[in-house]
């Protein structure tokens, strides 16, 4: 039963764990991998591309083509890396969604799905109801590990309590 106790304790702790460090980490920037190019964005008040070969080399000079959520047929703007391979746009706050940035360079490019929220002109991150649930988890995390050490406490107290009970039945007899 103590052994239960234990490994479910630990499960709790690891569970928690896990999910606290994704509530760490979740703000970093976006990533996507292609065909021999590495693509991430950064939103602020406008969105920074930034295009790079596998190899670490900026895809300077590379075309860029951005759509909008309303009509993901026609680009909405396009424009060029410079030599680092970076690239600027400011969304439109009336049009909120995915939009869709098609990045293209001596025959290797990808296209990044960038969710942007029109009013705030922000990156449409974590919900209020995934926030709550990550929150649940760390302080299920949190009583998880207060759980498991409360579970040895236990176990070591009844083992030194019977410990000192033999010793006193040996004494009488």
């Amino acid at each position: 039963m103590n052994q239960h106790v234990q490994l479910r304790g630990i499960w709790v702790v690891i569970c928690g764990l896990v999910l606290g460090g994704m509530w760490i980490f979740y703000d970093q920037p976006i990533s996507a991998t292609a065909h021999g190019t590495a693509i991430t964005y950064t939103i602020q008040s406008t969105v920074l591309v930034e295009a790079n070969f596998d190899t670490g080399e900026p895809m300077s000079e590379a075309q860029i083509s951005v759509f909008a959520p309303n009509d993901p047929e026609t680009a909405w703007l396009q424009g060029i890396a410079d030599a680092d391979g970076k690239f600027t746009f400011v969304p439109d706050p009336e049009i909120s969604g995915t939009y869709d940035v098609r990045i293209r360079s001596a025959g290797h490019g990808e296209i990044l799905a960038v969710p942007v929220n029109g009013a705030a002109n922000s990156v449409a991150g974590t919900s209020t109801m995934q926030q709550i649930i990550m929150a649940a988890a760390v302080i299920w995390g949190f009583v998880g590990t207060a759980l498991y050490f409360s579970a040895r406490k236990n176990q070591s107290s009844s083992q030194s309590d019977s410990t000192t009970e033999g010793k006193l039945e040996n004494a009488h007899t």
